[in-house]
């Protein structure tokens, strides 16, 4: 009798650990052919099998958290019944077998132990050392060896399951030193340095991999970001939906870095980003292919970076890497509509110290500007304001509304000129809102809403310029 058989014949309940009986027969799209399945875990589907042809090993099939890509639902846990059994002994918790791969080892431990010894668990645990297993020395150490033993994408599935992964776009991986992922100058070189794991004001980050050419070294770096977050940003209101908390997105970040190399320094020069949202319509993107090459967990969303680093001096590798964030802007009030005398308190995002912007004067006037062919909006309104006390930082207070696209002229022909005296500035582009203000000949200039056609109420946002984090030096 096998060990299987035995645990079967024991009537042993594993319900405490994440492993409960359940019907042998395969039942989801994702399924290896011949799949046999021996427990499942009772949410989302999620159950373990072993595989005709890939001998003792045991997979965990997750229908609901994995991700088109053959084997992106399949992973390997253990090399045997046995094995995952004492990975139960070890991690007292099927969701810590499955989860292990997408945390760093620090995190796994903290993980396990936080898991609580119910008298259940007790029993369970107990229910298995009766069968004669023993634990996992290395659980960790032990799940990351095992997923790279074998490669789920030979597994035979099913024609639902290919047409899906068919929907997926497939590209070249190709790495090359002008900055762009699946470059078409690229060459599929392989990291001098890979998976460095570390966590930078309060995020997990990964160094996936730097890789050496003549020129220089190339970086690719992948910030992790809550997938809730990419929801509460797609599901805002209109006008509202490029915000995200604190009046960003969840991929509005940047910075700049160094690699120490030996006594030399190189400074990226360049760099290009992709994100994964973590969400199904994204699937096929590059941003996808991307975190399926480097074997990031899906079920988060990323923002992933590739830096080139020029370096010529010699063929020493890189010792650590120096990041520092670039300053972002942070919305930390709204004013609707304010009259001269309205004050407004805010926080600063990073120091929390408190400040009052006080509006000194409001007013809406006409403006007219020349469009030869089209017509320009020519409402404007202005605020002037103080803020106390001093304010160190760059603040901006900017009209949170687009205001109104030029008409073109019925009739008018291209090539209309006309003598100005006022000229018009347009401050802004992909990294905040617009804003105007008006140059007369005599060098006055105020700050203003966007034009509109007509007078309405003006929304408008005051933002803050700010590093939020601390730079940070990442042993390589």
């Amino acid at each position: 009798m096998g060990l299987f058989e035995e645990y079967i014949a024991s009537g042993a309940d594993l319900s405490a650990l994440g492993f409960s009986r359940c019907d042998p027969e395969p039942g989801y799209f994702c399924d290896p052919i011949g799949a046999r399945v021996i427990g499942a875990v009772g949410v989302d589907g999620i159950h373990f099998c072993t595989v005709p042809g890939a001998g003792e090993y045991v997979f965990a099939v997750l229908p609901m958290d994995g991700t088109p890509g053959e084997g992106g639902y399949v992973r390997a846990v253990a090399r045997s019944f046995s094995d995952f059994l004492g990975l139960l002994l070890s991690c007292r918790d099927t969701e810590a077998i499955c989860r292990a791969c997408a945390l760093d080892r620090d995190q796994f431990l903290s993980y396990v132990s936080g898991i609580e010894q119910t008298g259940e668990v007790s029993a369970a645990l107990d229910a298995v050392r009766a069968l004669g297993v023993e634990p996992v020395a290395d659980a960790y150490g032990y799940l990351r060896a095992v997923r790279e033993e074998i490669d789920c994408e030979k597994l035979e599935y099913g024609e639902e399951y290919r047409e899906l992964v068919s929907v997926a776009v497939r590209l070249r991986w190709n790495v090359g030193f002008d900055g762009a992922f699946f470059s078409e100058d690229g060459e599929d070189a392989e990291p001098i340095i890979k998976d460095v794991r570390f966590v930078w004001g309060g995020e997990n980050f990964t160094i996936a991999g730097i890789y050496r050419f003549g020129r220089g070294f190339v970086a690719d770096i992948a910030r992790q970001v809550d997938p809730e977050a990419v929801c509460r940003v797609m599901q805002a209101p209109d006008g509202d939906s490029d915000d995200g908390e604190n009046g960003r997105g969840p991929f509005a970040f940047s910075f700049t870095a160094r690699l120490r190399v030996g006594g030399g320094t190189a400074k990226c020069t360049r760099m290009s980003a992709e994100i994964w949202t973590g969400l199904p319509e994204s699937i096929g993107s590059v941003g996808y292919e991307i975190c399926r090459r480097y074997m990031l967990d899906t079920s988060y969303a990323y923002q992933i970076f590739r830096l080139s680093f020029p370096y010529t001096r010699g063929d020493e590798a890189p010792v650590s890497l120096d990041m520092e964030t670039r300053p972002s802007r942070v919305r930390v009030a709204v004013m609707d509509d304010p009259r001269e005398g309205d004050e407004v308190k805010f926080r600063h995002p990073v120091g929390g110290d408190e400040y009052t912007l006080t509006v000194t004067s409001a007013e809406a006037f006409v403006k007219h500007i020349p469009g030869g062919e089209y017509v320009l909006p020519d409402r404007f309104a202005s605020i002037t304001y103080t803020v106390a006390p001093e304010f160190r930082d760059e603040l901006t207070v900017t009209d949170a509304d687009p205001g109104d696209q030029p008409k073109r002229r019925r009739g008018a022909s291209s090539g209309e000129f006309y003598d100005v005296t006022d000229a018009i500035g347009i401050i802004g582009g992909a990294d905040g809102p617009t804003s105007y203000f008006i140059l007369s000949p005599g060098g006055e200039r105020r700050a203003v809403s966007n034009p509109r056609f007509r007078d309405r109420p003006v929304r408008w946002r005051v933002d803050v310029y700010v590093r939020e984090r601390e730079g940070i030096n990442v042993q390589l």
